[in-house]
Formats: structure tokens, sequence, C-alpha cells
């Protein structure tokens, strides 16, 4: 898996939840959501059903705590507002250093 991943040109993966708020997606590692899937290619398309869909933050929150009050959960947990951005060296704006250089989103239904 993690060769496959390496060299492939998309990462096609579904997301726990997609935020308007901010226009991110909560990806928690699973079956069907897999870490290098989603971080390891150049191109990452996350497929978001509407009932995925919250409205901000703070509803993401709410449901993550009542989530880990209630069930075990995974300790992996990452928001992806598209590519990586970094200014630490020389302050300068880098973008996709880390993860994916390009982040797409199809909504379904």
């Amino acid at each position: 898996m993690r060769e496959r991943a390496v060299s492939a040109d998309l990462g096609i993966t579904g997301v726990y939840y997609a935020i308007i708020e901010t226009g991110s997606c909560l990806l928690l590692a699973s079956e069907e959501v897999s870490r290098l899937v989603a971080l390891t290619p150049p191109v990452h398309l996350d497929i978001v059903q509407r009932r995925q869909v919250l409205p901000s933050l703070d509803e993401l929150f709410t449901l993550r705590r009542r989530a880990a009050l209630v069930e075990e959960t995974s300790s992996y947990m990452n928001i992806s507002s598209g590519p990586s951005r970094s200014g630490d060296i020389d302050q300068t704006i880098v973008t996709g250093v880390h993860g994916p250089r390009k982040v797409h989103m199809i909504l379904l239904g």
C-alpha cells in the first residue's frame, strides 16, 4: 500500500465531515480513509456526502467530544483546508511542503 500511495498521482478518500465555515474536511484514519492515500500523493480528492456537511467548527468539536465520551475514537484527526503553507525559512511562504500540493472536493447528493 505504501509503495502505491507514494507513486500515485492522485489520492481519493472519503471524509468524516466537511465544514462550510472554513471549507475544511475532517479525516480520521480508518478502513475508509487512509492517511497514506490522503497525504502522500501530490493531489488529493475528498468525496463528501451531503449528510457529512457541518456549518461550523463549533458543531464539529461538539460532535467529536460527544463521540469521545461514548466510544473509543481514533487518536488521529486531520482537519484539511487545502495545501500546507509554511514560512519557516527566510519568511518566504511555500505551499504544499507537507501533504498534497492540490486538494479538491466533490459533494455528492
